[in-house]
């Protein structure tokens, strides 16, 4: 569960190779790449629920 302190991604590299993502009070989950912490991509929560539907499904697959 998203909180409001980036949370890496448990499919993360060890190389360093990370997403990191937490959510807005506003709402809106943030994302970043953790060897590049000053960008981040802002998202809607319910398009980012449903992207982690649409992986899970490509995941089971």
């Amino acid at each position: 569960m998203l909180t409001h302190e980036f949370t890496k991604s448990s499919r993360s590299q060890v190389r360093g190779e990370c997403v990191a993502a937490r959510v807005e009070p506003s709402g809106e989950v943030e994302v970043k790449d953790t060897a590049n912490p000053a960008l981040t991509l802002g998202v809607p929560a319910g398009e980012w629920v449903a992207l982690l539907k649409a992986q899970g499904q490509a995941f089971s697959a």
